[in-house]
């Protein structure tokens, strides 16, 4: 059997250790990091609009394609953490969109971090960021500078929001800068459950990558 889809068979039958109103997406990628002292931090809704969803460095704008084929729906934003040597570190950052049980998941395309940040966002939320960075260019100034008070500098993860409302999940990037991939998961319908970005590995240090949709 395939290691992955292993796996996967453990974070949807090993019920009694998986918390019973968590989606089934983030029990899978806490079960595959093989670390169970993990812990989930629920940061709230985030809209998706259609236009795509892309994993981008918040400051830089460097980001994945956007990923289509998803529902115009409501994702719920998850932050898992490590606790690992007297550390807390930021392991991931995922949309779930709804509670289905992931059987397989496609690389969506990966991006550079450079300044310890990533975000998920639509992308017409990532185009307004840029928009709102080249006006703060032309005046001088950054985004770092305009939205340091927002960014999780010190917390693990946050919403930040531009002067004109658009708003959008931002998390520390794991152990820092680095390139890191982005990943839808799929139930057994092929319909999409999760996107996430895994910054640390599981406990072994090995990137946590699902089984192909292809090979299930």
């Amino acid at each position: 059997m395939n290691a992955g889809l292993a796996l996967l068979l453990i974070a949807a039958t090993a019920g009694g250790a998986m918390a019973q109103d968590r989606p089934a997406s983030v029990d899978w990628l806490i079960a595959a990091s093989a670390d169970p002292g993990r812990t989930v931090i629920d940061l709230g809704e985030y809209h998706l609009d259609g236009s795509g969803v892309v994993a981008l460095d918040p400051l830089t704008g460097l980001a994945t394609p956007p990923a289509k084929s998803l529902p115009t729906s409501t994702a719920q934003v998850h932050v898992i953490q490590a606790h690992q040597d007297g550390f807390d570190d930021t392991a991931a950052l995922m949309l779930t969109l709804g509670r289905g049980k992931p059987v397989c998941g496609v690389l969506l395309g990966g991006f550079g971090v450079d300044t310890g940040l990533a975000a998920l966002a639509n992308q017409s939320h990532a185009e307004k960021l840029d928009g709102y960075g080249r006006i703060l260019d032309l005046a001088g100034s950054d985004l770092f500078t305009a939205l340091e008070p927002q960014l999780p500098m010190e917390e693990p993860a946050g919403f930040v929001t531009l002067p004109e409302g658009t708003r959008f999940p931002v998390s520390r990037s794991g152990y820092g800068d680095g390139a890191y991939h982005l990943f839808r998961l799929n139930d057994a319908q092929d319909a999409p459950v999760a996107l996430y970005i895994d910054f640390i590995g599981d406990r072994k240090g090995e990137w946590i990558d699902p089984p192909p949709c292809a090979n299930v």
